[in-house]
């Protein structure tokens, strides 16, 4: 028990690496008392209930151990002090030695708890979302990717990464040579997808959900020029002789060479660029305005108004490093981005709660698991059957 203390004090700390969040997640799915014990420690006015069903506990059962009673000691000049702090702040490592000590000697009693379907709702839960993609040849063909690969070269052909053949595209079906001039191709990812291309120049692309990214076979030789809709981000190979240009609804991105990721969602009101390194010249077509973001800047294009500001980049690209991260983040746009990486239908049934959260998770986790870690028993969140996510 003493590990798992050190887990959840690290948990209500917000100190947790992924590994530990996995481990405490584990551990509490796999027993009802597990998950219990999680839920108490996170209820601050359910502990000030356990502490004083802990004190009428006999005091020689107390004194078997100085150092809980210490705890308890603790704890109790803190609790008067308890509406003007959060919960967060409490002396956690005591805090888990009272709710600790309380489950194992009651290990009967379950002290009621705001009702939560996900808990009751393991039984329907979503896998994350994995490597899916399909092509779209310049004639109107698709291709559905494999799964089993990540991503994908042009070159006179399309090839695996293990260089296994997607399709040879060096002539059409009538024998014609591709050129810059022949039709655009496309790939696009479904909700629950994600995929990645290495361009014939060799710039790599990663594909977020549901984005949609068209480019020529081949670039001309005055410029390099593809469109996106939805996520992704560029590492731009350099070309002194050809800009990159990445067009989107309502503006434009033009580089040299540098690593940025944009986010142009269609139905979405603002398009952001976040620059991680390099220089990129953004154009908001619909004000004709131009302006050059830094590395750790990013451009946020709402209709004609361009605004510049300084992020931690780390929000906008941990996607394509395979994990959520979330800083003060506002419920809405988590359980958006949720929505996309586990292909659900969210339904709010009141209002969207004005929550806000921070921290890391993996984005290999089932649903379940990732909304245990975010904590939202306080919202009411259930999953229910043909992918839908019920926000209550």
């Amino acid at each position: 028990m003493e590990h798992i203390s050190q887990l959840l004090y690290r948990y209500l700390q917000g100190t947790l690496s992924k590994a530990e969040q996995e481990e405490l997640m584990v551990w509490a799915a796999a027993h009802p008392d597990n998950l219990h014990l999680l839920r108490q420690v996170e209820d601050g006015n359910q502990l000030d209930a356990d502490l004083a069903d802990w004190f009428t506990i006999q005091k020689r059962t107390l004194a078997e151990d100085a150092r809980l009673e210490a705890a308890v000691a603790k704890h109790e000049n803190q609790v008067r002090i308890k509406r003007l702090r959060s919960w967060a702040s409490y002396a956690a490592a005591a805090v888990v030695i009272v709710v600790a000590g309380i489950w194992f000697l009651n290990p009967g009693k379950q002290p009621a708890t705001r009702y939560n379907p996900l808990d009751e709702q393991l039984t329907v839960d979503m896998a994350p979302g994995g490597h899916r993609a399909t092509l779209t040849l310049a004639d109107g063909r698709t291709i559905d990717l494999s799964e089993a690969q990540s991503g994908i070269v042009v070159g006179d052909g399309i090839n695996y990464f293990d260089g296994s053949t997607v399709l040879d595209i060096g002539q059409d079906d009538n024998g014609h040579i591709a050129t810059a001039a022949s039709p655009p191709m496309a790939i696009s990812t479904p909700a629950g997808g994600m995929y990645r291309i290495t361009l014939a120049d060799g710039t790599e692309v990663w594909l977020n959900s549901e984005s949609t990214l068209k480019y020529p076979v081949r670039f001309s030789e005055a410029e390099r020029v593809v469109e996106i809709v939805g996520e992704a981000y560029f590492s731009v190979a350099k070309d002194v002789e050809r800009p990159f240009k990445v067009i989107s609804e309502g503006q434009e991105i033009q580089v040299l060479g540098t690593e940025f990721n944009i986010s142009a969602y269609a139905g979405e009101p603002e398009m952001r660029t976040t620059l991680v390194s390099g220089s990129v010249l953004l154009l908001n077509r619909r004000a004709n305005t131009a302006s050059t973001l830094k590395p750790g800047q990013q451009g946020v294009v709402r209709e004609s108004a361009t605004h510049i500001q300084q992020v931690d980049t780390g929000l906008y690209v941990a996607w394509k490093n395979g994990y959520f991260y979330f800083k003060h983040t506002p419920f809405e746009e988590v359980m958006r981005q949720l929505a996309r990486w586990y292909d659900a239908e969210l339904i709010y049934k009141g209002d969207i709660p004005q929550e806000t959260f921070s921290g890391e998770m993996g984005r290999d986790l089932t649903l379940g698991a990732a909304l245990k870690l975010l904590n939202v028993s306080a919202v009411e969140v259930q999953i229910a059957p043909d992918n839908k996510l019920i926000i209550y």
